[in-house]
């Protein structure tokens, strides 16, 4: 009995499986094959795979592919260069300057010797400009004339750029505090102011002297000798008063002066 169950079971099983397969329609295929050529389609290759047994590590090999943007980007580098503030510069004037020169006036200098730092040199010769900012004639009080420079800008390789340098020395004299200064004359002028006392001395007392030859008026000779001594005490202390009307020295540097400048502010050149 189980055996003719058992073929019972087989028969169906074997007749499902083939209606199956016959339900199972693959004409699909051969229609796309016909239409689309299947077989003529190709897949970018795989990435080759190598495997090393020493290491048991795995290396994967592509092919770089270039990319292409539709907007690149440009990238500009630019060196720079950097004369640090306090630097010196040696220049030689190209024109006079005097306190008479206007404010605003540009002047012009040369450099003497190459100033060198990292990544350029400023050689000799470079031409350097400057202005006046400030001046004014001598003045009472004996104070004397004044020019105040400052240099602006430097021309290197057809480029101009900005830069800000004060002047230290002036045709061999130190320079403080950025002005160049005609002599003080208030001391000197103090004797000048007491040119009157002392004439005025001498005078009365050589009249004393002729008082003292002759006896009718030696009486009057203590007048005399007083009056000269009390005027020249006089003038000896309104002196410093009367100095106030004298004009100090006035101030001139013609053209080939010397100068030397001092950077107030970096100076950078690209």
């Amino acid at each position: 009995m189980k055996k003719i169950f058992a073929l019972i079971l087989s028969i169906m099983f074997c007749g499902n499986f083939t209606l199956a397969a016959e339900m199972f329609d693959t004409s699909i295929d051969d229609e796309i094959r016909k239409n689309y050529k299947v077989d003529d389609i190709s897949l970018p290759p795989l990435p080759q795979i190598y495997y090393s047994k020493e290491n048991h590590d795995v290396e994967i090999e592509t092919k770089n592919e270039e990319i292409k943007l539709d907007n690149p980007i440009s990238v500009e580098f630019k060196t720079k260069a950097v004369l640090k503030r306090g630097t010196k510069l040696k220049l030689r004037s190209l024109s006079s300057i005097s306190d008479k020169t206007k404010v605003g006036t540009k002047v012009s200098f040369i450099l003497l010797y190459p100033v060198t730092t990292t990544y350029m040199t400023i050689p000799a010769n470079t031409i350097f400009t400057g202005k006046v900012i400030k001046r004014h004639l001598p003045q009472k009080g004996g104070n004397g004339g004044l020019i105040t420079i400052e240099l602006t800008s430097v021309k290197i390789n057809g480029q101009n750029y900005a830069l800000h340098a004060n002047v230290t020395k002036a045709a061999n004299k130190h320079v403080y505090f950025n002005k160049i200064k005609g002599k003080r004359t208030y001391l000197s002028s103090i004797p000048k102011t007491m040119r009157w006392g002392r004439n005025y001395k001498n005078k009365m007392y050589k009249m004393t002297k002729n008082f003292a030859k002759d006896g009718s008026t030696m009486i009057l000779c203590p007048f005399s000798a007083i009056f000269g001594t009390l005027g020249y005490a006089g003038n000896l202390l309104l002196s410093p008063i009367l100095a106030i009307k004298y004009r100090g020295n006035s101030i001139s540097l013609k053209k080939g002066s010397v100068f030397v400048f001092k950077l107030t502010e970096d100076l950078n050149f690209y």
